[in-house]
């Protein structure tokens, strides 16, 4: 499937007949990465939220404050997820199938580079769209496959920016 990618020139038809097929091949490795890494976060994260803390917390920011470090929480574990996935799709197109647990192990050994990445990402838009609205939507439409970059490409960093984009 890999030399049809390099040397076709696909339409939308072609884009979702190939993800489908890659999707129903790798559905099991998919669904249990997801699992594995987004319900318990989701459970915590219905624990944690400021209507279920409130019963237990005194009036103030306490719920809120443990809300939003949760939140942030996932964000940085879900980077796992995201990046495992990815890699267990590009190597289905290579014709190699994956165990979710393979995916997971990359996705965490490629962690830390790509939370530097999303880190720099976010500073840059922020600082972008404080000052200038357009060019910070802009390079957030440059910066969308940052991730998939640190994941799949080994770069980190602005040149994992710059290949982004």
């Amino acid at each position: 499937m890999n030399t049809e990618i390099a040397v076709k020139k696909f339409g939308i038809g072609d884009i979702l007949s190939v993800g489908w097929a890659v999707f129903t091949a790798n559905w099991k490795a998919i669904l249990v990465a997801i699992l594995v890494v987004y319900a318990p976060l989701n459970i915590i994260t219905a624990i944690s939220s400021p209507t279920g803390l409130q019963r237990s917390m005194e009036e103030g920011g306490g719920a809120q404050a443990l809300s939003g470090i949760v939140s942030v929480l996932v964000g940085l574990v879900g980077i796992i997820a995201y990046m495992g996935i990815a890699y267990i799709v590009e190597k289905a197109l290579h014709g190699q199938a994956l165990t979710w647990k393979e995916g997971l192990s990359w996705g965490f050994a490629r962690w830390l580079p790509g939370l530097g990445t999303s880190l720099l990402v976010m500073l840059i838009l922020v600082g972008l769209t404080l000052l200038l609205i357009i060019p910070g939507i802009i390079f957030g439409v440059y910066y969308t496959f940052s991730l998939y970059v640190v994941a799949l490409r080994n770069l980190a960093g602005k040149p994992a920016l710059d290949y982004s984009k």
